[in-house]
């Protein structure tokens, strides 16, 4: 009896080996995409940060220094902060369009490229333009183009102590908030309440 199922085992590899090979690797291949899907985090809140290299290390230290403010959104037990690289300036439109992110890493010359045009949610709320951070950055006082009015739109990251401490040009980068107008439904703004909780994180640590 033993004997005919070791010569059954030969036969059927011998004649179906290699689709024995293809179907285990496709099973596996499943079971890690189905693994990754269900442990995969999901962010409560998303920054993109525009032509910057950041180290494993640099990321983690801001996510960290973020994410004890926000809310836990989709309710998985864990505050995370997703921080998305952009390398293209077309990805970079592409994210403002669609608001695939709530706040943006960038530096000043894009900052002072876009700003005029609005897309950018004003921080006068949250910051006082007699604050000592906005008289010594003039440059994140913006005028409309299309309203003529003036808002504070952006943070200079300079003023952070946090971000100062990383290996990033951050005397010319700036933070800002994507408009919460532009997607009213529940989730978006949820999403956006917490981008607004790191703005005021960040404002508190100026110095």
């Amino acid at each position: 009896m033993f004997r005919k199922i070791i010569k059954w085992c030969d036969n059927t590899w011998y004649h179906y080996s290699f689709y024995i090979v293809v179907s285990l690797t496709l099973g596996l291949t499943a079971l890690s995409i189905t693994y990754q899907f269900i442990t995969r985090v999901v962010p409560d809140a998303r920054i993109g940060y525009y032509r910057q290299q950041l180290t494993i290390q640099e990321r983690k230290m801001i996510m960290d220094y973020m994410a004890p403010v926000i809310e836990d959104i989709n309710q998985d037990g864990i505050k995370q902060v997703g921080l998305s690289a952009i390398s293209e300036y077309v990805q970079l439109k592409l994210s403002i369009v669609n608001q695939s992110s709530q706040m943006l890493i960038i530096d000043r010359a894009t900052f002072a490229e876009f700003a005029p045009h609005e897309p950018f949610e004003p921080l006068d709320l949250q910051i006082k333009r007699t604050h000592p951070t906005v008289i010594k950055h003039p440059e994140i006082v913006v005028t409309s183009v299309k309203s003529r009015k003036t808002h504070i739109y952006a943070l200079p990251l300079s003023q952070n102590s946090v971000f100062r401490n990383l290996d990033i040009p951050h005397k010319d980068l700036y933070i800002v908030m994507l408009r919460k107008d532009l997607k009213k439904d529940t989730k978006s703004q949820k999403y956006f309440a917490n981008a607004t909780k790191i703005m005021q994180h960040l404002i508190k640590d100026l110095n």
